[in-house]
């Protein structure tokens, strides 16, 4: 937030002006519509209540932020879910809320990041950039990318 208030752009953008700056093309893996797209299929009750939750936490936003961008560099983005359900307890009580929001804004988000990939890939000289709750676990961007055939490395964590 404090980057944001000092006119600073957010990573994603810095990112693509960057690319765009030295005349390399920018692609998007999935369209700012189907994201929407997929926030939208799930509950209402559900978006209410990850608010509520969120708000509830106060100043513990910071903290759980400092612990992401550590697990983060360590390279331990697995422990992302975990520091989720140990730092907001109230989602134990929608277990099956929560799995519908994994799976519709992580999982399936990551099979169609796979296949727009591809072809991309398929150019060379490739550089990609996605939110590191897409990495992790059996049916995340890394083990599909393994399961597709490509040899997936860590640099610079």
């Amino acid at each position: 937030l404090a980057r944001q208030s000092s006119g600073a752009p957010v990573l994603d953008v810095k990112l693509a002006e960057s690319a765009k700056a030295a005349g390399k093309p920018v692609e998007g893996l999935e369209t700012a519509e189907s994201q929407l797209r997929a926030m939208a299929s799930l509950p209402l009750a559900f978006h209410m209540k990850g608010l509520v939750d969120t708000l509830k936490l106060g100043d513990k936003v910071n903290d759980i932020n400092e612990t992401m961008i550590v697990l983060y560099q360590r390279g331990d983005t697995g422990m992302f879910w975990p520091l989720f359900r140990a730092a907001m307890p109230d989602e134990q009580n929608d277990p099956a809320g929560y799995a519908a929001f994994e799976e519709t804004m992580i999982t399936s988000r990551n099979k169609v990041m796979v296949d727009h990939a591809g072809p991309i890939l398929a150019k060379g000289n490739a550089f990609m950039a996605v939110g590191a709750l897409h990495l992790p676990g059996p049916e995340g961007l890394v083990e599909d990318f393994r399961k597709a055939g490509y040899t997936v490395t860590a640099v610079g964590l």
